[in-house]
């Protein structure tokens, strides 16, 4: 920011930036590697934690309420202490707030003590973020594996071709040794080209990525530059492969019968041998791209399934604009004013069909919010001195811009406010959990810890809370006029494209107050797709490696069964010079190289069902043992297999006997 807003200058120290109508004074510059309070959530700015209600604008002091649980702690452990001391000095605190603050404080909590080299980008999130990379790195681990096959099989085939040279230099009196170096020193300025020309591809790859605008939550942005741990890692990548993988060629190269070889003019022939370190290479990069390939199905088979979740909302075209309401500028009943009349503005606009206030929009990545409850004739659970269950704060209007129907009762009205009896509308799950067979109109339900009194007045349709996977959850809107909140998003239903609406929207929002804090635009439809983008990009991600995979195995079985052809031309012109069939020829050839890929499959398929089991948590609406995946996966495979060893093999019926004969 100091060097986009004010050109990296020395003299910006000291000048005041305006922040939610409040002048702060710059007084210093962070270093341009400081990563942030948050990985992958870029500050412009950091301010003082004391100022955080300023900052937030939002109703009360978020540092003085104990029911905020959305600060981390951070700690440097003084030279000497161990971390278990750490553990049980913070047992100590809990055990004191438990016993001092028995309403915030119920139930069995814990302070987490993370070390600050495990954490990713911050400890709640990280559970569900580490996988990806894991996965990633996985297959691409499985994909170099297949290439680098491929590159030793060719390796294989060449050493072959260059026997007699070998034999040549052996018997001139060259060492082994120096002839594996020189093989070595060929397979690894090879492999180093080769990765050369991938770190550059990588770099053009990953710009273009970061240019993407992906739904993601926030203000989370990927950091997917390359940094010097990168381009060390592919470094020593590309040597260990290159070195590994040329080893074998070179070894196996290198061990000739010096006299047979040298003897030796002809074009090959004899029966080949069906068990050789190239058949191998070939069955396991086959197998391993059964594998990629039923992960691939896997996945796709998932997002299908989870893409096809009904969200139980927003089926409209709709957009939503977060903002926050000045805590400083407007207090319970001016904010509400405020919120009304902004309302009653977007009614009037020619793009919106349809408005209304949440506190908290359903599928909120960000914010999980809910409230204690007890119902008489239900006891909470054991241990605990209420249910927890999901909640928010609506005007009326959300339930028809949001697209949730009324089942039963009533939407909350003009006549639901402060001074009047606390309502509620209640979902279908809540109204069958607390009283089921029974009409829930007329109920009442009582808050934790302040023991206010909810008349349930209505019950809407069920929808999604936190995921889309989830089982239905209990839910509990209370009406905005009677549980006011600063921090607020309005859903708007759009006449026709949702970015015309909002954008409209927006200027009405800065028409009546310019200095409101606006937090979030977004169409419903990329809020939708963060819960969608994980599923998304596992699926993409799996096949893109899958068809790359699948290219690389099906490239090295056509190699081998062309070079089977190329060696054995001599054997195949004798064959169709003593009156075999072309048709036969060709039978054989494709034959030998079907058998490389049955062999690889069957290995593949266990593999994958093994594999698969691991996937159990990734997956969503699909077994481990999915029957279109595991059935289609293996004829895909063979299929393309069948192909790649036809195209070679019919070349050995353009084989001229005559030609073949009088060679050598």
């Amino acid at each position: 920011m100091w060097t986009r807003e004010y050109a990296a200058d020395p003299g910006a120290i000291g000048k005041t930036l305006t922040l939610n109508g409040h002048g702060y004074t710059i007084v210093g510059v962070a270093p341009p590697d400081y990563p942030g309070i948050v990985r992958n959530v870029p500050a412009d700015f950091i301010v003082p934690i004391s100022m955080a209600r300023q900052i937030t604008q939002g109703q009360g002091d978020p540092l003085a309420s104990r029911d905020n649980q959305s600060y981390f702690a951070k700690a440097r452990l003084r030279p000497g202490v161990s971390r278990q001391q750490a553990e049980g000095t913070l047992a100590g605190i809990v055990a004191h707030l438990t016993e001092t603050y028995p309403e915030s404080w119920a139930g069995p909590r814990r302070l987490v003590l993370v070390p600050t080299a495990d954490v990713i980008m911050n400890p709640a999130m990280d559970r569900v973020i580490l996988p990806a990379p894991l996965l990633a790195l996985a297959l691409v681990g499985v994909v170099l594996l297949i290439a680098c096959s491929n590159l030793a099989s060719f390796l294989l085939a060449r050493g072959v071709d260059r026997k007699k040279e070998i034999a040549m230099r052996l018997a001139l009196g060259a060492s082994r040794g120096a002839l594996i170096r020189q093989l070595l020193t060929e397979t690894c300025v090879l492999a180093l080209v080769g990765g050369a020309l991938g770190m550059g591809v990588s770099v053009w790859l990953l710009d273009f990525l970061m240019g993407l605008d992906l739904p993601l939550p926030g203000d989370v942005q990927l950091n997917l530059g390359m940094t010097q741990r990168a381009y060390w890692f592919g470094l020593a990548a590309t040597a260990a492969t290159g070195f590994i993988f040329g080893l074998a060629p070179a070894l196996q190269s290198t061990k000739p019968d010096v006299a047979p070889t040298l003897k030796d003019e002809g074009t090959g022939g004899g029966r080949p041998r069906r068990f050789t370190l190239r058949n191998t290479l070939v069955a396991g990069q086959v197998a391993a791209s059964l594998v990629l390939l039923v992960f691939a199905g896997l996945f796709l088979r998932s997002f299908q399934a989870r893409d096809a979740v009904d969200p139980g909302f927003g089926h409209e075209p709709t957009g939503l604009l977060s903002f926050v309401v000045s805590s400083e500028r407007y207090d319970r009943d001016t904010g509400r004013a405020f919120v009304r009349e902004y309302l009653d503005r977007l009614a009037r606009l020619p793009e919106v069909a349809g408005a209304g206030i949440t506190w908290n929009i359903h599928l909120n990545t960000t914010n999980i919010s809910g409230i204690g409850i007890n119902v008489d004739g239900v006891e909470p659970p054991p241990g605990q001195p209420a249910w927890n269950v999901d909640a928010t704060e609506v005007e009326p209007g959300f339930f028809e811009a949001a697209g949730i129907p009324i089942l039963r009762g009533r939407n909350f009205n003009d006549r639901d406010v402060e001074a009047s009896e606390g309502v509620a509308v209640v979902n279908e799950v809540f109204a069958e959990r607390f009283w089921p067979g029974v009409d829930p109109v007329g109920k009442t339900v009582r808050t934790v810890p302040t023991g206010e009194e909810l008349r349930v007045v209505g019950v809407s349709r069920t929808t999604k809370v936190r995921t889309l996977g989830e089982a239905s959850r209990p839910f509990i809107y209370r009406a905005y006029s009677q549980s006011y909140a600063s921090n607020v998003t309005a859903v708007i239903r759009a006449r026709g494209q949702p970015e015309v609406a909002l954008r409209a929207a927006f200027r009405t929002l800065r028409e009546m107050d310019p200095d409101m804090a606006v937090t979030e635009s977004r169409t419903m439809d990329e809020h939708l797709g963060v819960m969608l983008m994980p599923a998304r990009l596992g699926a993409l991600l799996a096949a893109t490696f899958a068809i790359v995979a699948l290219t690389l195995a099906t490239t090295g079985l056509y190699g081998v069964v062309s070079y089977a052809v190329a060696r054995r031309s001599r054997e195949m012109g004798i064959r169709m010079s003593l009156g075999a069939a072309p048709r036969r020829v060709v039978g054989q050839m494709v034959g030998e190289g079907m058998r490389l890929a049955v062999t690889g499959a069957a290995i593949g398929l266990l593999l994958a069902v093994a594999g698969a089991q691991v996937l159990r948590s990734l997956l969503f609406g699909v077994g481990t043992l999915d029957t279109a995946t595991f059935l289609g996966v293996p004829v895909l495979l063979m299929g393309v297999a069948l192909v790649a060893a036809w195209v070679p093999a019919r070349r050995a019926t353009r084989v001229d006997p005559v030609s073949v004969l009088k060679a050598n």
